[in-house]
């Protein structure tokens, strides 16, 4: 039998403790990541850092100093630019500290032992699957892709569209002088 946390009874928008089965982690892969306005319960607003996943059912995260330190060292950068495309593996600690009290968090472990794969994305343009090239995975190629085209493409779509792109901007065979 499944069981009901009393915070999923309020649909909160964002990710938290109560978004896990209990004892279980969970692998998630960084779509995006920026300082986003968040407004609490209550009705106050205030910047965060919000982490977005490619899981299209997963909430985003509101990424607290710990979280982005974790994220940092595990991706090895600091620059939130880089972190678009990693999977990291979430957990909830019980052990939080909130001003004086002691409740639950994510926390992300310092590696992704989780065997679970991400899901397939696929070419906006061709509608094939997006495969990594060299050292690069496919979330990150997409990624990067979709932050220079605004759309998800593959390595050879890619291609096209910046050959088509230097043709425009007069660095190809016919262009003019």
């Amino acid at each position: 039998m499944t069981k009901t946390h009393w915070k999923k009874a309020y649909n909160p928008n964002y990710f938290g403790a109560w978004c896990f089965e209990p004892g279980k982690d969970m692998v998630l892969a960084v779509a995006s990541v920026g300082q986003e306005l968040v407004r609490d319960e209550t009705g106050r607003e205030e910047q965060c850092m919000v982490v977005r996943w490619q899981e299209p059912a997963a909430k985003p995260l509101i990424c607290n100093k710990t979280n982005a330190k974790a994220i940092g060292k595990l991706v090895g950068s600091p620059y939130i630019e880089d972190w678009a495309g990693h999977r990291l593996q979430l957990y909830v600690d019980h052990n939080v500290r909130f001003g004086r009290e002691r409740v639950d968090g994510v926390r992300i472990r310092p590696r992704v032992t989780m065997t679970s794969a991400p899901a397939p994305v696929l070419c906006e343009e061709c509608g094939k699957v997006v495969q990594g090239v060299g050292e690069y995975t496919a979330q990150q190629v997409a990624a990067t892709t979709k932050a220079r085209y605004g759309v998800t493409l593959c390595a050879d779509c890619s291609a096209k569209r910046k050959a088509a792109q230097a043709a425009s901007e007069g660095g190809g065979e016919n262009a003019e002088v």
